[in-house]
């Protein structure tokens, strides 16, 4: 191999380990900026399932057709977001899902360790934790 073909060989491996890098690159930025959008959005969010909340226990109270219709768009404007609430009663505790604010005895081996009570539900936001529920769970006493 003369010397000039040493050199176009250096060269081209150079440029080809550059694009390489340059692509990598690209792929991270588009990564991160998706993950600042996410983060972005759940900040943004948090605030809104209160006023969720806020909402849904006035209508335990209150029966009004206004109010039912405020729920369900904030629903729809919540699952075009990709929110979605995460079901805990009845379930096995998990720690990721839920923080325990109360244990009760469990009377039956099978209650052991279940969420008995939800008092905050949790929340998902695609597919991370947005928001954690407070729960009660049944122990062994």
């Amino acid at each position: 191999m003369s010397k000039s073909q040493k050199k176009e060989s250096e060269w081209k491996s150079k440029y080809l380990r550059a694009l390489a890098d340059y692509q990598n690159l690209l792929k991270r930025f588009d990564q991160e900026r998706v993950r600042i959008r996410e983060e972005a959005i759940a900040e943004v969010l948090l605030p809104f399932l209160e006023v969720y909340e806020d909402i849904e226990r006035a209508e335990s109270f209150v029966k009004d057709e206004g109010l039912r219709l405020v729920k369900e768009k904030f629903e729809k404007v919540m699952r075009m977001f990709g929110v979605s609430e995460i079901e805990l009663e009845g379930k096995e505790f998990d720690p990721e899902k839920a923080e325990v604010v109360d244990v009760r005895p469990a009377e039956k081996k099978e209650e052991e360790n279940k969420i008995s009570k939800v008092y905050k539900k949790a929340y998902r936001l695609k597919d991370r934790i947005l928001q954690v529920g407070k729960v009660q769970v049944k122990r062994k006493s």
